[in-house]
């Protein structure tokens, strides 16, 4: 099935990449680029097979947004069930990596390309990110007892 066929697919990717953009000038817009790049990745899981090249990059791209540092809030903003804040955001950009991780492996060979090794750079400081908050966690709970 022929991508250019699907010309929703095509704009949602032009939308993605435009909000990508911003992010320079509006950091503020991070998590609109990555709910956009969640809706790539839903309609390219549809379309293609896993393991995938496109796929699989894509599934990438939405890792690495993942992993950006969210904006400062203001407390009267509401907050969106997606993405997620905090530790689930660490979480959730781990669990994408380790998924692109997977696909570009398939998708690339075995050792799934240049695109492999930046995810799993990606993915090793995100796992130690995440070590660090639930040693802060730990501190913290420690000194509560």
């Amino acid at each position: 099935m022929a991508l250019a066929s699907h010309p929703l697919l095509a704009l949602l990717r032009l939308h993605q990449s435009l909000l990508i953009d911003a992010l320079v000038a509006d950091p503020n817009s991070l998590d609109a680029a990555i709910r956009m790049n969640a809706e790539v990745v839903a309609a390219l899981t549809d379309l293609l097979p896993y393991g995938h090249p496109i796929r699989a990059v894509s599934i990438a791209e939405l890792g690495r947004l993942l992993c950006v540092d969210e904006p400062a809030t203001n407390n009267g903003e509401q907050m969106d069930d997606f993405p997620p804040r905090g530790i689930h955001r660490l979480k959730l950009a781990k669990d994408t990596l380790e998924r692109a991780v997977a696909e570009l492996s398939i998708g690339f060979g075995e050792s799934g390309g240049e695109v492999s090794r930046r995810v799993q750079e990606d993915l090793g400081n995100i796992r130690n990110e995440i070590e660090l908050f639930n040693g802060l966690v730990d501190r913290s709970r420690r000194r509560v007892q």
